[in-house]
């Protein structure tokens, strides 16, 4: 879509077409289509979320405005050592008590250290400036901005690691280790349209190095 001048996947006539990352990741969500994949639900806490599912999940409210949220949770739950990427634009909490959450999260344990039960690995919203990567009450101001990009979650049994676009790395450290959901909530006066093109759920590697091939020299036939 990109080599075809589109910047707005949803306009993409193509969208997906040649997309076969269901072959390579452990979960991969593209939303593609007009509804939400069958391992997604919508949690409808203080109100049912305003959205559309068009060539990606484009989120216009999520009306909830205390503890438990309104939002998006996967049916199934992971567990460490383990890595999710959101490719997305997400929302951003204008303050007080109004928070954006995505990770590795639930309904019930989904906000900011500060404003609800404390979620397990994520990223939160609790300002219009800079968001914070935290698990459970342990969390570090990020330089993220809102903007659309790769924003990466790694949750392994004692630390919890966030990228943007693969850099600018933080961490904090963790000691939650049972299963949970991956979701995405807001509140009603968040920022919005939040929009998630897809999500990705991919292995930890291990020793916590990525494995790599070296090739040594090629001889040209016939010489």
């Amino acid at each position: 879509c990109y080599t075809e001048g589109y910047s707005n996947m949803s306009q993409c006539p193509n969208y997906g077409q040649y997309d076969n990352g269901n072959y390579v990741f452990n979960y991969y969500w593209n939303f593609n289509g007009t509804s939400l994949p069958s391992d997604w639900q919508v949690i409808s806490n203080g109100g049912t979320p305003s959205y559309t599912v068009d060539n990606g999940l484009i989120i216009n409210n999520m009306p909830s405005n205390n503890c438990p949220a309104s939002g998006f949770q996967t049916t199934e739950t992971f567990s460490p050592n383990i890595i999710v990427d959101f490719y997305q634009e997400p929302s951003i909490g204008p303050g007080g008590a109004s928070v954006a959450t995505f990770g590795f999260t639930n309904e019930n344990y989904w906000a900011g250290p500060t404003y609800c039960s404390n979620a397990i690995a994520y990223i939160y919203s609790p300002n219009t400036n800079n968001y914070q990567l935290a698990s459970g009450s342990n969390a570090v101001v990020t330089n993220y901005q809102r903007q659309l990009g790769i924003w990466t979650i790694i949750w392994t049994n004692s630390q919890v690691e966030s990228l943007f676009n693969y850099g600018d790395s933080y961490s904090v450290s963790t000691g939650y280790t049972s299963p949970s959901n991956i979701g995405i909530f807001g509140q009603v006066d968040s920022t919005y349209p939040w929009i998630v093109y897809w999500i990705r759920v991919r292995a930890y590697p291990p020793n916590g190095v990525m494995p790599s091939i070296s090739i040594g020299n090629i001889n040209s036939w016939p010489p």
